[in-house]
Parts: structure tokens; C-alpha cells; sequence
């Protein structure tokens, strides 16, 4: 649930034969990345139930759910789309839910079981980058926040349009601010700027901006990124991923964004969400020593104690760029 800084929004220069060449070591960078969410999944589920529920009802809307028969929610994490998708759907449609960390596909199954919908959604192990699904198997795909996680994009926008029969829907959220010669990103830049004032007078911090500084400070640096190499210091991950959807097939192409800010209650309730969301923190956390975390803990209290002590709040601000489309007949 990251976003992209204010240089990055509305510039659409990158075409996809531009895309960054993947990292060499694309299937333990996956493996990696899935295991880092295991031992939060539970965290996980909470904090996107409180903060990623608009995004995930936009995202079914975006399908036209109340049509779909079968829908595929890949990298469904602990099933909040999935979910969502049960919902607001008929009882006639199915949902899988995909994803490669156990932790977090444990949580969903319970959920699932615990909620009376095992027949309905189910989850399973899977790569989006090679989809052991048959051909033109749902009518509807969504994904939220996981496209910036494979480190082949063009692979899983092939797969998702192979899986997706004719007519079918698709929709995928990936972490951004708006675009900037738009209302959204009017508003947001604005919001930006006052933003930043109040960061200079001490009087605001934003996640996960403030943990990812703190963390570079702190601890020492590792060698695994946040999210793939295609999506690392891109100007427009935004456009470059819709055009690999159309260069997969992909029709009535739309660009759209929704996004929330919240301001979060205490420190301790910042650094819980922080410290689960950011990849990049998780990463440095897990491989870091007792002592360097608890380094790096007392400065980030520090610092939030000092901004509410000033009347000042801590902003975690939630956008998606959802691109959403259909198969051809």
C-alpha cells in the first residue's frame, strides 16, 4: 500500500519496450518477498481491512461484479478483494484467491471457513508470472497493490489475459498518486505542499515516508529491494503497466485512482502499520539485530512524540491508480 512521489505522477513517457531488464534472480526475489509477509499476515489483515477497503470495493466495481460468474484475485494477500467480491456478487459466483505466501493464504482460509464461504472463494498457491490455470478460465480479474511485486509484469499481464475469457473483465490497483493534470491530482499536489509545510514546522509525519528514512539511518542496508526492479525508480509505473496490458490484449482501457488519507491515533499504532506495510522496512527489520530495531524503534517514538506533542498529527495517506479493461471477443 505505497504510493508514488509527486514527480512521479502524470508523466507517461515510458513505453514497454523500455521496461527495466528483471533482476537475475527473479524466482528468489518471489520466494523472498512472499515469505516476508508470513509472519504478518495477521497485522496484514487488520491494517488492510481499516485502510484498503475503498480500494478494493473500487476495484469490484470496476468488473461490474454483479456479472461475474468466476472472478481471480491475484495476490490476494489475506482475501480483502476476495471478500468483497463475495459481497457484493451473486451466491452463483466463485472467487480464487491467489497468492505465494502461505501466511498469508492460512489467514485467508480461515476467514473463508470461518465466514461460511469455503465453496465460494477459495485460495491456492500460485505465481502470477505462470498461472497453473487453463485457458479462458474466469469471466472477471482483479489485483490490489501486488503488480509491483512480480518481477516480470509483462509475464503476468499475458497470464492474466489468458486466464481471462473473452469479454471477461479485468482490473488492477497498483500503489500512486493520482494524475497530475487532473482534479484528484490537483487536490492531492496542493495537499502536498501543505503537507510539507507542516513537516517543516515539525508538525506532521507520513507513513511509510518516515520509517523507510528512518530505517536507511539506522539500519544497515541489505541487498533485497521493496518491490521488483521494474517498478524501482520507474517516473510512470502507472502507464508502463497499462501498456503492457494492451500489448497483452487488453481493450476499453481506463486510467482511474482512488485514494483516502487517514491520520492515525498514537505511535504505537503508527509503528504497527508502518512496520507491516513498508516492504522496505519489514526487509530491514526481519534481517536486523534486537539491538539495531530497538535503535531504530526509540527514534521513531521519538519522533512522533515530538509532532504530537505539537498538536501536529501522523498521515498515512492510501492511493491506487486502477487500470481496468476487457478481453476481446
Amino acid at each position: 500500500m505505497t504510493g508514488i512521489s509527486l514527480i512521479h505522477l502524470g508523466i507517461q513517457s515510458l513505453e514497454p519496450g523500455n521496461i527495466r531488464t528483471p533482476m537475475t534472480v527473479s524466482s528468489d526475489f518471489k520466494a523472498k518477498d512472499a515469505e516476508s509477509y508470513d509472519e504478518v499476515a495477521d497485522k496484514f489483515d487488520e491494517l488492510a481491512q481499516l485502510y484498503a477497503g475503498p480500494q478494493a470495493r473500487y476495484l469490484t466495481q470496476a468488473i461490474d461484479i454483479a456479472s461475474r460468474k468466476h472472478v481471480i484475485d491475484m495476490g490476494c494477500g489475506t482475501g480483502l478483494v476476495s471478500f468483497e467480491a463475495a459481497a457484493t456478487s451473486s451466491h452463483q459466483t466463485t472467487i480464487t484467491g491467489i497468492d505465494l505466501s502461505q501466511g498469508m493464504l492460512t489467514q485467508a482460509k480461515a476467514k473463508a471457513e470461518q465466514n461460511l464461504l469455503s465453496e465460494r472463494v477459495t485460495f491456492q498457491a500460485g505465481d502470477a508470472e505462470a498461472l497453473d490455470l487453463p485457458d479462458d478460465y474466469a469471466d472477471g480479474f482483479v489485483s490490489l497493490y501486488a503488480f509491483s511485486h512480480f518481477p516480470h509484469p509483462d509475464k503476468a499481464a499475458h497470464e492474466a489475459l489468458r486466464v481471462l475469457s473473452p469479454g471477461g473483465r479485468l482490473a488492477v490497483a497498483i500503489g500512486s498518486g493520482p494524475q497530475l493534470m487532473t482534479r484528484a491530482g490537483t487536490g492531492r499536489a496542493a495537499a502536498a505542499i501543505r503537507r510539507k509545510w507542516r513537516q517543516m514546522r515539525g508538525r506532521e509525519v507520513t507513513a511509510c515516508d518516515q520509517i523507510d528514512r528512518l530505517v536507511r539511518k539506522h539500519l544497515p542496508p541489505i541487498a533485497e529491494g521493496k518491490v521488483a526492479d521494474w517498478a524501482s525508480g520507474q517516473r510512470d509505473v502507472v502507464g508502463l503497466l497499462e501498456g503492457l496490458f494492451q500489448a497483452a490484449g487488453l481493450v476499453d482501457c481506463r486510467r482511474d485512482w482512488v485514494g483516502t488519507d487517514h491520520s492515525v491515533p498514537d505511535a504505537d499504532a503508527f509503528w504497527t502499520l508502518q512496520s507491516t506495510i513498508s516492504t522496505f522496512a519489514r526487509k530491514h527489520i526481519a534481517a536486523a539485530t534486537p539491538a539495531q530495531n530497538a535503535t531504530l524503534k526509540e527514534a521513531f517514538r521519538a519522533e512522533c512524540d515530538a509532532v504530537l506533542q505539537a498538536n501536529g498529527k501522523l498521515t498515512y495517506s492510501v492511493g491506487a491508480a486502477v487500470i481496468s479493461g476487457r478481453k476481446p471477443h
